[in-house]
């Protein structure tokens, strides 16, 4: 027994030397090595051995600020400001506790407490680039877009390669426009005898922090006759990942429907795949359409993948439709080139509503159809698409003929 208990301790004492072999490097040799540890999320090791060092190194305020991240990365603010504040009233200018307690405040949604620090610490260096950042980051967080703009301005003054400030610049510049005003023009040729039809929208766009509203006019001119539609789209967030679409539109021309209703629920799911859920209620002047749709969207890197269904069901008659998309966006924002084909009939898509001028029965004619659409860039407001479709749809539910029509539209987007 006695053996068993010398062994043991044996075994501790040498576990305890090993365990303490570190306090036999050099101060810098034990901070490195407590840096690795807080990266890898050992935070209790990592302040043992910063303790160890403000021991015999009390001033050393490198190791205070470390110690004061790794509370921070714990969620334990109250302590790491303690120590940052301790360490500023020794060394007021002190670069990397100003920028510490900047980051916890931040993080803890203090932005007052984060602009009088900021103010601080540019007192004492006026033209430091970090400060001047974390500056313009605090406008952001605040929604003040056009102020972090402006101080981002700054930074780019002291240091115009500032990578990181050029591209939170051009984040900040494409999210700080609220408005977009959207005009879209279209004409459809038809391989009989029928003259050109044309068609188009002009819209406004307003993005608020619970969402989107749009405002839109459509007009046609189909077969000797002239039609407005006068619609209403709101895009309320629910949750970070749940958004919905409510929509009414209202017309009193036979190529619009008179009163048009959608409603559909979006949830996004590993931030990868988007699903929805809705329906859409069209109201003419002798009946009305209750259509069932849903979507499915998946995004691929730069590309995305969707499908959209609709499937009307009525007494006399079902109809249905499909249709696929593939997008390809390009590292430039707003733009991206897109092509998608469908099979099937639905009163909803866009671009067959104002067909209800020519037949009552519309919405059950079969119809292949297929559509490109490249949009791009044209600086920071504008924005230009160019689209073609090709519809081949029955020309009656009674006979076999086909009629062929082809579209061109164009768009112009302006932010402001």
């Amino acid at each position: 027994m006695n053996h068993l208990y010398i062994t043991c301790m044996m075994l501790l004492l040498a576990s305890a030397a090993h365990a303490q072999r570190w306090k036999n490097q050099s101060i810098d040799q034990i901070f490195e090595q407590a840096r690795i540890e807080a990266r890898e999320k050992e935070y209790a090791k990592s302040r043992e051995k910063l303790q160890y060092i403000l021991h015999f190194a009390p001033h050393y305020h490198d190791v205070s600020v470390q110690m004061g991240r790794t509370y921070a990365w714990e969620g334990r603010y109250m302590d790491a400001l303690l120590i940052y504040n301790r360490v500023l009233k020794q060394d007021p200018g002190f670069t990397g506790a100003l920028h510490a307690k900047i980051d916890v405040e931040i993080w803890s949604n203090k932005l007052n407490e984060a602009h009088e620090t900021t103010r601080q610490a540019l007192e004492f260096h006026p033209d430091d680039e970090g400060f001047l950042l974390k500056r313009a980051k605090i406008h952001q967080f605040e929604g003040n877009l056009d102020r972090a703009i402006e101080t981002l301005n700054e930074v780019l003054k002291v240091n115009p390669a500032n990578l990181e400030a050029l591209d939170l610049k051009i984040a900040l510049e494409v999210e700080s426009h609220q408005y977009t005003s959207v005009v879209r023009s279209g004409v459809d040729m038809f391989d009989q005898s029928f003259d050109p039809a044309l068609f188009g929208s002009v819209e406004v766009n307003k993005k608020n922090n619970w969402g989107a509203l749009i405002a839109r006019v459509n007009y046609a001119h189909r077969f000797e006759e002239f039609g407005l539609q006068g619609e209403l789209d709101v895009y309320p967030v629910i949750t970070e990942k749940v958004y919905g679409y409510i929509n009414y539109g209202y017309s009193q021309s036979v190529l619009f429907s008179n009163h048009r209703i959608g409603a559909e629920i979006y949830a996004v799911a590993f931030d990868k795949l988007e699903a929805s859920l809705g329906a859409r209620y069209l109201q003419f002047s002798t009946q009305s359409i209750l259509t069932y749709t849903a979507s499915m969207r998946y995004y691929l890197r730069s590309f995305e993948f969707s499908m959209r269904p609709f499937y009307t069901r009525e007494k006399s008659f079902a109809a249905s439709s499909i249709d696929f998309g593939v997008k390809k966006n390009f590292k430039q924002p707003e733009t991206y080139f897109e092509f998608s084909a469908g099979v099937g009939y639905s009163p909803d898509i866009r671009i067959n509503q104002t067909f209800a001028g020519q037949t009552e029965s519309f919405y059950t004619l079969e119809s292949k159809r297929a559509t490109i659409k490249v949009q791009k860039s044209l600086g920071d407001r504008w924005s230009a698409a160019l689209e073609s479709r090709v519809n081949y749809r029955e020309l009656s539910a009674e006979s076999d003929e086909y009629l062929l029509i082809t579209s061109l539209i164009s768009t112009i987007k302006f932010k402001f």
